[in-house]
């Protein structure tokens, strides 16, 4: 028996405890005892030993694993079968199914499958088409990847029991011949891209399938007359394009509804189908204010059958007109994709089409800087328009081009007119898609104001303008600017008229409209007992407005508002003719000895008249005009409304 067990049973005959806590003074005891007139905070806390403690012991070693307990496999014949096995029947079949999928523009894909689709889509890059001679497809089937290279050595003839090739074929002798065959097929895959070209490629089919950025095969961006017309096309601006690619979910494309194909992205939507297929495009016309109604009918339906198209009109916040249509679909894919914390939604585009206007109309204020002139925004920028909903505006996209000139540029609105050096030189494209008669009416000059070309009709301008340098010379370079500027803001009215349709289905909706008011206004007119000559003479006058409306490709705004104001005050009028015949024949309808509207008192079959004065008489007609008055001004106010 030790000292302590033996110490314990002389103080009392208790049973024997250890203490709770150790009472030594080492460094390494947390419930160590200070010594006198010694500050807590000199020492070590119970916390910092406790951790040194813990670095300094060595982990304690676990128990042995132990086996899982047997268990039971279900008795199948599958665990020792193939999986996913798909045979060529089922394959065509779900080719045939996803094609019609890929055909229809408003399909969206959710999830992808597990199947191998890879042996359905087509290839992504590198894709190998199939012509005839005369230069049609031949085969819709698409080219599966390595297809190209199967048609020229099978798996036959490269591996297994019956290959043909013992060593590496080579094509070349020597590396000079080796670069000798390089150059010529440089050279032929360079002709062949020269001539192919789609008919909605527009200006862009000389570059690269997969560089949305449009550069020729040299790796040299195509070269401008000046260094303002490369705005747009620069690094800079093309990683922030990336960026919102990359970072989007949905990606609206924007296009100004006066020239749809010239202000489209061709080579975006390649590398969207061919790089980013997850990801879902809207295409939005803008500006459907500036061109006829009927025109953005056309093309609606005509990109409709390619993408999901919606008309809008960013003009004002409160009113815009598309607003709700493109949140409701924005709405629906944040549904559809439920299983995303967030989805985002980035606006891409040619430069002054509208994209933060639009995203400042579905905000219902200002959260994006919004200008008349290009290049306003420089970065991208994340807008909240719901829990769920972002908005990420980008900025202006332009894909460098050869073939496009630079006037065109300018038309389209990439370039600021301030910052060019000869604005004359682009009034000529100016004067071939604006109308003489929209350009008289804008700057009022008269019929007898001549011209034979850009220069004398700057000159023409400058002079109305009060535009003059020294000595009386007309200051031509102010005048081109400003003719530019009014272009670019929707001043000048034109646009590009969308190629003929033969397919297209006819409106009628017009006519049947017309027919369908015409007979109403004929049956109240015989309700009222004055036939249908006046309704059929109204209703001529409104057809003659409509026309004198509508006008030619290019008509000014302002023509199309005069015909609309003359039709106005043509129905106002026949309005104040209806009362005031109704007011007449309501009086002469009037039975004898009965007081009339106007106050006064018919006379009787014996012939006495009123017991009124003919000053109360006459005071009573003067307050009936001037009721007749009020009530055609009214009725002026309600037609304007």
């Amino acid at each position: 028996m030790g000292k302590k067990s033996q110490g314990l049973k002389k103080a009392g005959r208790k049973a024997a405890h250890l203490p709770a806590f150790q009472r030594g003074s080492s460094s390494t005891n947390p419930d160590r005892k200070l010594p006198d007139n010694k500050k807590k905070g000199f020492y070590r806390s119970k916390s910092t030993i406790k951790l040194l403690n813990l670095y300094k012991s060595k982990p304690q070693q676990g128990k042995e694993p132990q086996p899982t307990a047997p268990a039971r496999i279900q008795p199948d014949r599958r665990w020792f079968g193939n999986t996913r096995v798909i045979d060529q029947s089922k394959l065509s079949l779900f080719r045939e199914a996803l094609s019609q999928a890929d055909n229809n523009p408003y399909s969206v894909v959710l999830k992808r499958s597990k199947l191998p689709l890879s042996l359905l889509a087509p290839s992504a890059p590198g894709r190998t088409e199939h012509f005839d001679e005369g230069g049609q497809e031949m085969s819709t089937v698409p080219q599966t990847r390595g297809s190209a290279i199967l048609s020229l050595q099978s798996f036959s003839d490269t591996f297994g029991d019956k290959r043909t090739r013992k060593r590496p074929q080579l094509q070349a002798s020597d590396l000079g011949e080796l670069a000798r065959q390089a150059e010529r097929r440089q050279a032929s895959f360079q002709e062949g891209r020269g001539g192919a070209g789609g008919e909605d490629e527009g200006d862009e089919t000389a570059f690269s399938r997969d560089d949305p950025r449009g550069q020729d095969s040299g790796g040299e961006t195509a070269a401008a007359s000046e260094k303002i017309f490369k705005k747009g096309t620069s690094r800079r601006i093309w990683g922030e394009l990336y960026k919102v690619i990359d970072s989007s979910d949905v990606i609206v494309q924007v296009v100004d509804a006066r020239d749809p194909l010239g202000t489209r992205c061709f080579r975006v939507e390649k590398y969207l189908r061919s790089h980013k297929q997850s990801k879902h495009m809207i295409l939005v016309l803008n500006k459907i204010d500036l061109i006829p109604s009927q025109v953005a009918r056309i093309w609606v339906r005509r990109f409709s059958k390619e993408l999901p198209t919606l008309p809008f009109q960013a003009k004002k916040q409160e009113k815009a007109a598309g607003r709700l249509q493109l949140f409701q679909l924005l709405r629906q894919y944040v549904q559809l994709m439920s299983d995303r914390k967030h989805v985002s939604v980035g606006f891409i585009g040619y430069p002054n089409v509208g994209k933060s206007s639009i995203i400042n109309a579905l905000r219902s204020k200002q959260v994006c800087r919004a200008a008349p002139i290009p290049g306003e925004t420089r970065v991208w920028q994340y807008v909240a328009l719901t829990k769920r909903l972002y908005l990420i505006d980008c900025p202006g996209i332009v894909p460098a081009s050869a073939s496009i000139s630079d006037s065109l540029r300018v038309i389209r609105g990439v370039v600021r007119p301030e910052r060019i050096a000869c604005p004359e030189e682009h009034i000529d494209e100016v004067l071939q898609r604006v109308q003489e008669e929209s350009i008289r009416a804008r700057y009022s000059l008269p019929d007898a104001c001549k011209w034979t070309d850009s220069e004398s009709f700057l000159a023409v301008l400058a002079k109305k303008k009060g535009k003059l340098l020294k000595g009386g010379e007309p200051d031509i370079s102010t005048a081109a600017r400003i003719v530019l500027y009014d272009l670019q803001r929707g001043r000048l009215p034109y646009y590009v008229p969308p190629p003929v349709d033969p397919n297209a289905p006819e409106e009628e909706s017009g006519d049947e409209n017309k027919g369908k008011k015409r007979d109403r206004e004929n049956r109240e007119d015989e309700e009222d007992g004055e036939g249908g000559d006046e309704g059929e003479e109204g209703d001529e006058e409104e057809e003659n407005g409509e026309e004198e409306s509508a006008g030619p490709p290019g008509k000014k705004e302002s023509s199309a508002a005069n015909a609309m104001k003359r039709r106005r005050q043509t129905e106002a009028a026949e309005a104040e003719k209806d009362v005031s015949e109704k007011k007449k024949a309501k009086t002469a309808e009037a039975a004898p000895g009965k007081k009339t509207p106007t106050g006064t008192q018919t006379p009787g079959p014996s012939g006495k008249r009123g017991t009124r004065k003919a000053g109360e008489k006459k005071k009573t007609q003067g307050m009936k005009v001037v009721s007749e008055a009020d009530l055609a001004k009214t009725l002026v106010d309600e037609f304007e409304a």
